[in-house]
């Protein structure tokens, strides 16, 4: 069931990652590390926001899920670099040989404001739009970084493959979220 609280929330995503997917459109061509700085910054900015909006005490449960994303990512994109499917330039610097370090700390920053901001118990309608918003806007950000020359897909992998591939992830972070980091 869909309540109102779930079209505010999606919105606000909507709105916060079409501005960010404007910026990068008004930014291109820029073969440059500040698209990776944008998101670091908002991401950070996003949790703050969240902190104070939400009152939270402890950030020790919201930065367990943001090191789950961390770590979940730096496996996907080194294997996929192994893989031959994709990889990343023009990062500060990379960890291991595949992800670069700003990538990590979006991850961080991001999930955790996003442990803040998820409704207080498990939605599948909610979790269903989340990873559609998710998918759409990682998948649209990546052709963004195409455009740049920070991502190339390589060995068969596809904008298609990316929005799937953002879609499990969402579902996996947010089962992590509601199964095993928040109810400890």
């Amino acid at each position: 069931m869909m309540n109102k609280e779930f079209l505010r929330k999606w919105l606000f995503k909507i709105a916060m990652f079409s501005i960010i997917g404007v910026i990068f459109y008004a930014l291109t061509p820029n073969p440059s590390a500040i698209f990776y700085w944008i998101l670091v910054i908002t991401s950070f900015l996003w949790l703050v926001y969240e902190v104070d909006k939400n009152k939270v005490k402890s950030l020790a449960k919201p930065f367990m899920l943001g090191v789950f994303l961390m770590l979940f990512d730096w496996f996907v994109e080194t294997y996929g670099l192994f893989l031959g499917q994709w990889h990343t330039a023009n990062s500060l610097f990379f960890v291991g040989t595949a992800v670069p370090v700003e990538i990590m700390m979006i991850c961080l920053f991001g999930a955790a404001a996003w442990a803040i901001h998820f409704p207080k118990k498990l939605s599948w309608t909610y979790l269903a739009g989340d990873a559609l918003i998710f998918a759409f806007f990682g998948t649209l950000g990546e052709y963004l970084m195409q455009l740049n020359g920070l991502m190339v897909y390589t060995g068969g992998w596809t904008s298609a493959n990316a929005f799937v591939g953002y879609a499990i992830t969402w579902v996996i972070m947010s089962l992590a979220w509601y199964k095993a980091i928040k109810s400890r």
